[in-house]
């Protein structure tokens, strides 16, 4: 859970360092709602709690909400990075995404 756990860590601060154009998802309002979700998900990951990973999963899809805000606010590539560590931190913990 610490891997997955340290990449949404690491997306917030991605999110956190611009104004984020959350337009084209229905998901959030605003770049907050974007962190606020993703912290939640980061500190239930933290007590083992991992009741949320098909949320996670649906997020972190190629177009999913954290793609199209990643694309549109100018992180894109940096977003590639980041699900492709997502991929292997569930892999890691045996559970393929998307299963």
């Amino acid at each position: 859970m610490k891997a997955l756990a340290q990449v949404l860590d690491d997306l917030v601060g991605i999110v956190t360092a611009s104004e984020q154009d959350t337009t084209w998802t229905g998901r959030w309002d605003t770049g907050d709602e974007m962190v606020g979700e993703l912290r939640d998900h980061a500190e239930r990951l933290r007590r083992g709690d991992t009741s949320g990973l098909g949320e996670l999963e649906f997020l972190f899809l190629p177009t999913g909400p954290l793609q199209e805000v990643s694309v549109s606010s100018g992180w894109g590539d940096r977003f590639l990075v980041l699900a492709g560590r997502f991929d292997r931190a569930q892999a890691a913990r045996g559970t393929a995404p998307g299963t």
